[in-house]
């Protein structure tokens, strides 16, 4: 039997002191203590030498799927406005509440009268986002008898900008929207305008728009030498249960009754085949409508409400362990600037989806850098591959999403900029600088 001496034990240690020092330099060990992070001096840097960030507010999150301390930071836990990013939170609530996305509920009666309600499905006839699943069950029903769902729907949402009502962008939302919840115009060859569904339009020849609704009526004044011919606009038409049950009798050719009473008896689900359209307007194009839609099913499924607020509140409740922050979150779509959220809990939101997704999943419904929906506008240079959502309010820019480091591990991210006074494409190139940072350090 061997006995070490205390100068023998010195050696081994020494030896193996030296030997672990020099595979930490050569970054041999992968371990929490060797985690590679973009330096806050280097991430600084960047920020500095970014024309389009000076005056502003920058915010950055970055962490690796899987783990819970962050890569980069910059003012992660400051409360910013989130715009659009505002759809990650109503993405995870409605995926994580309702795997399957109801259509409509219906029951059928002895004497053989489809009754049905609303659910907050938002592409009945859309324009852009065509799914014919509700209208192929109900042109097969008949007597066609709506009931009025329960529900809290406002006007417009809190801290709407109330002006923007002429656009697409401000649809109002509804219990069951119709064609979007927007007319269509378009200028024929020969220098008419044809309207989509139908509502009353007056020419206005020195009109310094192209078409516009009046804010409390359905009616619509436009100036035809501001349209050009076979341009299609989409103005917003205000909804409501009897004009939706109107809509929808001239779609299928037959009358459709409205109640206002909720039906009382027990009601089967229709349920949405593909959510893939659905999805995909929400996260690539960011189709406002489409999230507060979403917002009101969460409502409808937790609160038995059609509701924005009830289901944002249930929603709260449910996350409140763990959220790094807690949320200021007041609509579906981040359309009100009172939404307000911090990059690291964006970060831990993009965790909790891809916990849910995947990657496969996360390709499938977000857009992807330089390719698709919003994100065509980016440029991240080769080599870079980014999944995000943005978020762009006046003088406000975010993009919050995933994306691949050098190595080939994946990355939640949030990168939030507000208050800035220069170009958004300026914004978009400080924005892709901080990633390639991390695409090359991470």
């Amino acid at each position: 039997m061997t006995i070490l001496t205390g100068a023998v034990s010195f050696d081994y240690l020494y030896v193996m002191r030296s030997l672990f020092i020099i595979l930490f330099s050569l970054g041999i060990f992968q371990g929490p203590l060797m985690a590679q992070k973009l330096r806050k001096s280097k991430l600084e840097k960047i920020i500095a030498s970014q024309p389009g960030f000076q005056g502003a507010q920058v915010a950055v999150a970055v962490q690796r799927l899987g783990e819970s301390k962050l890569r980069a930071q910059r003012q992660e836990s400051h409360y910013m406005t989130p715009a659009s990013n505002t759809k990650l939170l109503t993405f995870l609530a409605v995926h994580s509440q309702l795997p399957a996305l109801p259509v409509l509920t219906y029951a059928v009666d002895s004497l053989q009268q489809t009754h049905f309600q609303a659910t907050g499905y938002p592409v009945l006839l859309h324009p852009f986002y065509p799914d014919d699943q509700a209208l192929s069950f109900l042109n097969t029903q008949n007597q066609l008898i709506y009931h009025r769902a329960v529900q809290q729907i406002p006007r417009l949402g809190p801290g709407w900008s109330w002006d923007d009502f002429s656009y697409y962008y401000s649809a109002p939302p509804s219990a069951f929207p119709i064609y979007g919840n927007v007319t269509q115009l378009i200028r024929t060859e020969t220098n008419s305008l044809e309207v989509t569904p139908t509502f009353p339009t007056r020419p206005v020849t020195d009109a310094p728009y192209a078409a516009k609704r009046m804010e409390f009526e359905n009616q619509f004044t436009f100036n035809l030498e501001k349209i050009a011919v076979g341009d299609s606009l989409y103005r917003p038409f205000l909804p409501s249960h009897s004009l939706f049950a109107q809509l929808l009798g001239e779609a299928i050719g037959q009358k459709v009754t409205y109640v206002e009473e909720p039906y009382v008896g027990v009601m089967d689900t229709l349920f949405v085949n593909n959510p893939k359209t659905i999805y995909q307007a929400l996260l690539q194009d960011s189709d406002n409508l489409v999230a507060e839609s979403l917002m009101l099913m969460v409502g409808q499924k937790l609160t038995d409400t059609l509701s924005v607020n009830k289901g944002i509140a249930a929603m709260q409740t449910k996350w409140a362990s763990w959220l790094p922050d807690p949320l200021e979150w007041v609509d579906g779509s981040g359309v009100s600037r009172y939404n307000m959220v911090t990059p690291r809990t964006l970060v831990a939101v993009l965790q909790k989806i891809h916990q849910q997704l995947g990657l496969s999943g996360i390709a499938r419904y977000f857009p992807q850098g330089g390719h698709s929906g919003t994100l065509k506008a980016y440029n991240f240079g080769p080599g870079l591959t980014v999944y995000a959502k943005t978020g762009t309010l006046r003088h406000n820019h975010n993009l919050s999403g995933y994306f691949q480091g050098k190595k080939g591990h994946w990355y939640a991210f949030s990168v939030m900029v507000n208050h800035y006074t220069t170009p958004t494409a300026e914004i978009r190139q400080g924005i892709a600088a901080i990633l390639k940072a991390c695409y090359a350090k991470l």
